[in-house]
């Protein structure tokens, strides 16, 4: 399971942990091919835990299933205009979006 969630704006990168309480690990074949994909395609994408609300992977890791998720941080390490009022068609950035879909492109072309 790939989760593509909040990648609008900030800077992409997919996700080596997350979970609010409880943290749990991406599925290691994912976040290698994550690691390949975006090394030999030159996509300036890494890694980063996420300590926040939950996301569509969340339950899916908890249950041991092999997930993963894709989001996009701030330089603060925060989800850009995530669910504020500004969290709107308008202040998506376009690059952001191709940036996403490059990567989990070839992220899945990996495996």
């Amino acid at each position: 399971i790939v989760n593509i969630d909040n990648v609008g704006s900030g800077n992409v990168a997919w996700i080596t942990k997350e979970g609010m309480v409880r943290r749990y690990q991406s599925d290691r074949r994912l976040m290698s091919g994550a690691r390949r994909a975006a090394t030999e395609n030159e996509i300036r994408v890494k890694g980063q835990e996420y300590q926040g609300l939950s996301t569509d992977a969340t339950p899916a890791l908890a249950r041991g299933y092999r997930a993963m998720s894709v989001m996009a941080f701030d330089i603060n390490g925060r989800l850009p205009d995530w669910h504020w009022t500004t969290d709107t068609v308008s202040n998506i950035d376009e690059s952001n979006l191709e940036t996403a879909t490059e990567f989990v492109t070839a992220l899945l072309r990996e495996l």
